[in-house]
């Protein structure tokens, strides 16, 4: 638990080292699962410490049903306030890569048969500089046990993405997966002890998958 709290807290240290002014009022965070959910529970146990950290009450609201869709679509309805933060940490990684058309996002259906907005590849996918390295070292610099971080698997985000430059599938998620081993090698160098690799879309295509 202490450790995965760490981990959401480098996160939010990172979104405030990139916009200074964040927040402004008090923070909603939608759960998309039920009250005694994991995240749930982790979410709830490092709200006070956040809510001193920045200075700004942290609400936490339960949206439970249809895989996470309710949640999410209850995120994506929110009125348009200028601070609403929803960005997944797979597409983080993702549109930090160069090759990409952040300005016109491509349209692909979900797991769940929803269109959903994802990156639009325009040329040869490169990483040109860290993405997670500063949560990583930010752990490194609040705790002396185990750290363990997270990287979205190169097959999930050639899933999750509209190719319009690579001739195959194959091509694109292997271009993913040198970003993400030049990601792993520094975020190892930085001391992470455990380093997962999520692919939830092999279950998705797991024929696609093997090839």
């Amino acid at each position: 638990m202490k450790r995965t709290c760490l981990f959401l807290a480098a996160l939010f240290a990172s979104a405030l080292a990139q916009a200074q002014s964040w927040p402004a009022k008090p923070i909603r965070i939608i759960v998309p699962f039920a009250p005694g959910a994991t995240m749930e529970s982790v979410v709830r146990a490092l709200a006070p410490d956040l809510t001193k950290a920045l200075g700004h009450p942290i609400i936490v609201e339960n949206k439970p049903g249809a895989g996470t869709v309710v949640g999410v679509d209850a995120a994506a309805k929110s009125a348009p306030d200028g601070e609403i933060r929803r960005e997944s940490y797979s597409n983080r990684f993702a549109t930090a890569l160069e090759g990409l058309d952040n300005d016109r996002p491509g349209i692909i259906r979900s797991r769940a048969g929803a269109e959903m907005p994802v990156p639009r590849v325009v040329a040869k996918l490169r990483r040109v500089q860290p993405v997670e390295l500063r949560d990583m070292q930010f752990l490194r610099q609040n705790t002396d046990l185990p750290a363990k971080i997270t990287l979205p698997g190169p097959f999930t985000m050639a899933q999750q993405a509209k190719n319009d430059f690579y001739a195959n599938d194959e091509e694109i998620a292997m271009d993913f997966a040198a970003a993400v081993n030049a990601e792993a090698l520094d975020l190892q160098a930085a001391g992470a002890d455990v380093i997962q690799l999520d692919e939830p879309w092999l279950r998705n295509d797991p024929e696609a998958a093997r090839r």
